[in-house]
């Protein structure tokens, strides 16, 4: 049996090595920020030297100087999700609105009063984070895991060509592998959450320590449903979920009905009354019942659980806006990475949308579906 020393010290160990985690985030998210600004400075000196004699030359080089300040906004708002603010995208709209269509040479007072408008936007809410006056909220990163195939594995390797793995395998692949309806991981995760996490603070929003979760990732690589979570924080496993979610070759919601969910996000009235709400949901419902049978039944269980997760957010501050927020980007993405410029303005109405899936998940599930899809 541990002494109390023993005990302390153990204790003082682990709050050093959090506190380096913190540190090391802090200076990544400190890299990313320079970044940023450099890029914004490009951008700022393009639109400076813009003149009415080439036009066409001038758009080409603000549309890519802009490519390069949202690619990086867009990493940035990924990785440190709790930075997203209705605030800050629509500074990026506007600033995009003002560089599309038509030639930029007659508004290039109008971009650079943009450019500073985002920028400021963007450092208010970095300020906010750091000085720890806009809530509780703590770094979200995503691991680089580099998950390595065991013995076990590599002998099936040898004998079939469809190894049994995990992380970043298609979801309908990964069942028919395994035999299940939904994958493991994700119930064996949420089981545990269910159990030990969903009345604490910030779950899903707070990051573990990122060793623990590439080192629980491995497991299941290595164990698969044979994982042991008894003894893990459950700030581990739900970043462990959510790196499993955001790593499916095919994103939870598909991309086949990523415009047709952003546009009902879009349409969703902000007070909607009785009869809009209903219709609304009718055609949320109708939506996801286009789901391929293994995506549904995945994304009925794990929203059905983010509903618990919400009901107890007097208690864990994690309302279904909040929850839609860490989980929108991750279950709604564009199939063209590239993108980044309509991925970015989207963030807003992806995490609505699974916003308002978990808020009337109690309704979108009860019946069952019209249509079998494979």
């Amino acid at each position: 049996m541990a002494t109390a020393g023993q005990t302390s010290k153990a204790s003082d160990v682990t709050e050093a090595n959090e506190e380096i985690a913190k540190i090391q985030e802090l200076t990544s998210l400190t890299l990313s920020i320079q970044k940023l600004k450099e890029s914004l400075k490009i951008l700022t000196r393009i639109c400076s030297r813009v003149t009415n004699k080439d036009d066409l030359k001038n758009d080409i080089n603000v549309h890519e100087a802009l490519a390069d300040v949202l690619d990086v906004l867009k990493h940035m708002l990924m990785v440190y999700p709790v930075l997203q603010s209705t605030e800050i995208l629509l500074k990026a709209q506007n600033l995009v609105n003002l560089a599309q269509g038509c030639t930029v040479s007659g508004k290039r007072k109008d971009i650079q009063e943009s450019i500073d408008e985002l920028a400021i936007a963007f450092s208010i809410r970095v300020s906010e984070y750091v000085l720890g006056t806009s809530g509780e909220i703590d770094f979200e990163f995503t691991p680089s895991i580099n998950v390595k195939k065991t013995d076990r594995q590599v002998s099936n390797t040898s004998s079939t060509s469809d190894a049994l793995t995990t992380f970043g395998v298609p979801l309908d692949q990964h069942l028919k592998a395994t035999g299940a309806t939904i994958p493991h991981i994700v119930t064996k995760c949420i089981q545990e959450i269910d159990e030990r996490g969903i009345l604490i603070k910030g779950i899903y929003r707070v990051s573990g320590v990122k060793s623990k979760v590439e080192k629980l990732c491995q497991e299941f690589e290595t164990y698969g449903c044979s994982v042991n979570l008894s003894d893990v924080h459950p700030n581990v496993i739900a970043n462990v979920l959510k790196l499993y979610l955001r790593q499916l070759p095919q994103p939870l919601f598909t991309f086949q009905l990523y415009p047709e969910l952003i546009k009902l996000a879009k349409n969703w009235p902000c007070t909607p009354t009785k009869d809009q709400s209903k219709h609304c949901i009718e055609e949320l419902r109708s939506l996801l019942n286009k789901l391929p049978k293994c995506h549904y039944a995945t994304v009925r269980f794990i929203m059905q659980h983010l509903k618990r997760v919400a009901d107890q957010n007097e208690v864990n501050n994690m309302s279904p806006g909040n929850l839609g927020i860490v989980f929108g980007p991750t279950v709604l993405r564009l199939k063209d990475t590239r993108s980044c410029l309509n991925s970015l303005l989207d963030t807003v109405h992806q995490s609505r949308i699974v916003e308002l899936v978990i808020t009337h998940a109690s309704v979108l599930f009860t019946n069952l579906r019209k249509a079998s899809n494979s």
